[in-house]
Formats: structure tokens, C-alpha cells, sequence
């Protein structure tokens, strides 16, 4: 899945069902499109086995290294409003 996203962005398990993924100088607009790609046609990448997955985020930009912990409680946070708003989608976080 990263590898069609960006060869140098960063995807690492953050716990449970949680991944963080990591797209350096992508903008949000950029993150944005590049993750709804793969909501287009899930069964294309969105797969364990036979059964399908559904794939619910936010996104949230670091502009300084001081903003990280920040950004990170944002995008939990959108994503959590992603599920809850039906899931297979991505929000922005403000």
C-alpha cells in the first residue's frame, strides 16, 4: 500500500488497529488524494485473505518538529470521526 502511495513515506503500526503513516513533503491536499486512491478500489489494496477491509484516517500536517505530538492527537481524532461517520473515508484535521 505505501509503495503506491510514495517510496519515501514512513507506515508503522502505532497499536491495535492504528498505523501511522508518515508522507514527507506531501501537503494535505497532496495526503489527501494520494489516500482516497486507495478507497477507489479497495478490493485492490484493501485486503486480509478473502476478507475485505474498510480504511478510515485523518490527516494532519507537522510544519515543526515541536508540533508532532499535536498533529498526532488531530489525526487520531479526525479519525476517529471517520469511523463514526461511516467509515472508508479521510478528515482532515484544522
Amino acid at each position: 500500500m505505501l509503495e503506491s502511495i510514495s517510496p519515501n513515506g514512513l507506515f508503522v503500526r502505532w497499536g491495535g488497529d492504528e498505523f501511522l503513516l508518515c508522507l514527507p513533503e506531501f501537503t494535505e491536499m497532496q495526503a489527501c488524494a494520494a489516500l482516497n486512491s486507495l478507497l477507489k478500489h479497495p478490493e485492490d489494496h484493501l485486503r486480509i485473505g478473502d476478507l475485505p477491509v474498510t480504511l478510515s484516517g485523518g490527516v494532519a500536517i507537522v510544519k515543526a518538529t515541536s508540533e508532532h505530538t499535536t498533529a498526532m492527537q488531530k489525526a487520531q481524532q479526525c479519525a476517529k470521526n471517520a469511523k463514526d461517520a461511516g467509515r472508508s473515508r479521510f478528515l482532515v484535521a484544522q
